[in-house]
């Protein structure tokens, strides 16, 4: 590739308040969640949404990447939000999975660590940012 990659729009676009007090992010509550690349909890009513949205919307992208095309294509959107919801994420074939290169195996783990149903158990953004240059230094990739 000798272009830069640049991956941007994860999902939604605000600053999260922080509680003081409990040293931690304050949760945001939207009331109507459509689409195909939402997160489990936004088509949950009424869930407690936190940064963590936009982690699994990189999963999506990291999904994207390794399939070359968008995710959930060829599924309805309301099929997509059931799937999602309850807990059936995009998957790759067992005969993709076998010829892909240790690079794509190091993306797949990526993408692994954002579609975890389990929001306390989800990775941080911090966590598959850090996952990911341990990578490129294993591999000899200088940053971009």
């Amino acid at each position: 590739m000798n272009w830069p990659l640049q991956l941007n729009d994860f999902n939604r676009a605000r600053f999260i308040a922080w509680n003081a007090k409990k040293e931690e992010a304050c949760p945001f509550y939207i009331e109507v969640n459509g689409g195909s690349f939402r997160s489990p909890e936004e088509y949950t009513e009424k869930s407690a949404l936190t940064e963590k949205i936009d982690v699994y919307s990189l999963g999506n992208l990291l999904w994207s990447i390794l399939k070359e095309e968008r995710v959930w294509l060829s599924v309805q959107s309301k099929a997509v939000q059931e799937n999602v919801r309850v807990g059936i994420f995009p998957t790759i074939s067992s005969d993709e999975l076998d010829n892909f290169t240790a690079m794509e195996k190091a993306v797949l783990h990526a993408m692994e660590m954002c579609f975890v149903m389990d929001v306390d158990k989800r990775s941080t953004s911090l966590e598959v940012e850090k996952y990911l240059r341990k990578k490129l230094k294993m591999f000899g990739v200088s940053e971009i």
